[in-house]
């Protein structure tokens, strides 16, 4: 059996200033991605791309190094309905962060797990789920993560 010494604060600080400056590059990229090199703006009346589907669209808004979506479902929606057969697959495997605007979805995961999210709702959905539109009102969310590759191809 091997013995392992123990762990104390120090030992951990030391090793962690040691590398501190891999460590902190790492922090960096994944907190900020790629450095911004030029003041931008955009207005959301003019999206980078916009990708339509049946009952809905998502706005693309390509900035500062990032990508952002606007998604805008009208009732009736339903992921499995509407985008996956346009990128051939039962279950979204897009990770979404996001901020619902109005309106409101459901998101079923694939073993089974349900949320409904209304506005003012932060939410981080991962891989493998279906989603829709709650109710008679239009929904709207920005999405922070999930985007680039959101009902594409390229999504599977």
């Amino acid at each position: 059996m091997r013995e392992y010494l123990p762990l104390t604060a120090t030992s951990c600080l030391h090793s962690a200033l040691s590398h501190r400056n891999l460590v902190q590059d790492i922090l960096l990229a994944a907190c900020h991605g790629p450095a911004m090199e030029r003041l931008e703006i955009l207005n959301l009346a003019q999206p980078t791309e916009t990708r339509e589907f049946a009952h809905g669209r998502v706005d693309v808004f390509r900035i500062g190094g990032q990508v952002i979506g606007r998604a805008s479902y009208d009732p009736g929606w339903r992921w499995s309905e509407h985008i996956g057969p346009l990128v051939g697959s039962a279950l979204c495997d897009v990770e979404h962060l996001g901020l619902v605007i109005s309106g409101r979805a459901a998101v079923r995961m694939a073993d089974g797990a349900e949320i409904t999210m209304e506005p003012g709702d932060l939410f981080a959905i991962p891989p493998r789920h279906d989603s829709w539109v709650v109710g008679d009102e239009p929904y709207v969310s920005v999405h922070f993560a999930g985007a680039e590759t959101y009902a594409t191809r390229e999504s599977t």
